[in-house]
Parts: structure tokens; C-alpha cells; sequence
């Protein structure tokens, strides 16, 4: 220890270093300043700008989402699920044959055709188990007038439920006026979207466009009433028809 002390007395009675102490100790401490400000103040700035940009985002979204809370109590809820039906009884979520034969059924008795056969089949446009539109097929024979057959044609154009006719194949009429007809129909269906989107898009609202389709739509419906099939207690058929 009093070697340290020796060797230290030594070092601080060197005339150089005499000569410069006033001038060694302000710089040693401007150094040890430079290094505090590089390791210490330095990244806590730094901090607090990213904090800062943090809390401008934060108040970003949440006046976003606030005016989004806003539209959605001025929401009519009613008119929202009105709109939903009207959509589904155009195309609905699932396949809905019960609700397709109805509306053909129905169709066919206004028009003043008889129905000879229907039968359905799985269409190579099926998609299962998804929210892209897809269709199945519905093959129908009928008997009837040329103007009943055109009566259908149009009340098919004009109903609510989007159908397709692909294929129309006729016989008879020379001898009678009766016709008989066989037709191709593609019914059309669409899986509700399990995913709407997260909390940060903004609402979507309904178009011009879209509100008169839906209008359309309704008007449709109200032409060409779609028939709700009843529940049938006892013995059922199949619940699937394409088994």
C-alpha cells in the first residue's frame, strides 16, 4: 500500500504533468461528460421520440375508432337486418333446395305449367365450405302452353332467388299446343364470410348501386313470394338430396 502511495506521489510531482493539471482535469471531465451523454442521454431522447410518435397514434386511432362508434349507434339496425334478408333470399348461405323447389313450384302454377319432373345434381362450380358463390343444378320437365313457357321464362328472370336457365330442350306442339319442356338451372348460393375484418377498417357503408339492387330485390319478392316449406312431422326423406 505504501508502495501505491509512493509510485502515485510520484507520478503527480512529475514537473510535465504539474505543468498541465489545471488543464487535464476540465478535459477529463468533459470526457467523462461526452461519455454520459453518448450512453445515457442519448438513447433515452431517442426513447421518447419513439414514445411520443406512440402516443400520436394511439390518439389517432382512438379518435378513428370513436367516429366509428358513432356511425355504428346511428345505425338503423333494423333496416341493417332487413337488408341481410333480402340478400340471403337472393342468394342465400347455404344451398336451400326446399326454398329453391318452392319457388319453382311456385313459378310453374302461376305461369299454368305442370311440373312432370325435378331432380338435382352437384355442379362442377360447388364450392364447399366457402364464401365464394357457388350453384348446383336443378333439372325440371314441364308441360304447358308456348305462352305459359314464356311466362315462366320471364317470372324466373324476375324472381328473387338468383337462377340460371343453361339449357332448354322442347317436343310436341305440332299436333297440340301443349309443349313438352325440359330446362337446366343453375341455383346460385354464397357461405356467409366468417371473417368481416378487424376493428381498425372503417365501416362500409351501402352504395347507390347496391341500395337499389336491394330495392330490386324487394320488389322481386314481393312479385314472386318465396314459399317457406313447412315442418313435416313423422317419416322425412333424405336431408340431403345429392346422396
Amino acid at each position: 500500500m505504501n508502495r501505491i502511495k509512493e509510485q502515485l506521489s510520484e507520478v503527480f510531482s512529475n514537473p510535465a504533468l504539474s505543468r498541465y493539471k489545471v488543464m487535464v482535469v476540465p478535459v477529463f471531465s468533459a470526457l467523462v461528460c461526452l461519455i454520459l451523454i453518448i450512453l445515457i442521454i442519448v438513447p433515452h431522447i431517442k426513447s421518447l421520440n419513439e414514445t411520443n410518435k406512440l402516443i400520436k397514434d394511439i390518439n389517432i386511432r382512438n379518435d378513428t375508432l370513436s367516429k366509428k362508434l358513432d356511425i355504428l349507434r346511428q345505425t338503423d339496425k333494423a333496416l341493417y337486418q332487413d337488408n341481410f334478408k333480402l340478400a340471403l333470399a337472393a342468394v342465400p348461405a347455404e344451398k336451400d333446395v326446399p326454398g329453391a323447389a318452392n319457388q319453382l313450384l311456385f313459378l310453374l302454377q302461376s305461369s299454368k305449367m305442370q311440373l312432370d319432373d325435378m331432380n338435382f345434381a352437384i355442379s362442377g362450380n360447388a364450392q364447399p365450405s366457402s364464401d365464394k358463390i357457388s350453384d348446383y343444378v336443378i333439372n325440371i320437365t314441364a308441360t304447358g302452353e308456348v305462352s305459359a313457357l314464356k311466362e315462366f321464362i320471364l317470372k324466373v328472370k324476375d324472381a328473387a332467388r338468383v337462377m340460371k336457365i343453361n339449357q332448354l330442350d322442347i317436343t310436341g306442339g305440332r299436333a297440340s299446343n301443349n309443349i313438352q319442356v325440359t330446362l337446366t338451372l343453375a341455383a346460385f348460393y354464397q357461405g356467409v364470410p366468417t371473417s368481416i375484418g378487424n376493428i381498425d377498417q372503417p365501416v362500409s357503408s351501402l352504395s347507390t348501386d347496391e341500395e337499389a339492387l336491394l330495392a330490386q330485390i324487394k320488389n322481386f319478392q314481393k312479385n314472386t313470394p318465396i314459399i317457406e316449406s313447412e315442418e313435416v312431422t313423422g317419416a322425412k326423406g333424405k336431408s340431403n338430396p345429392f346422396q
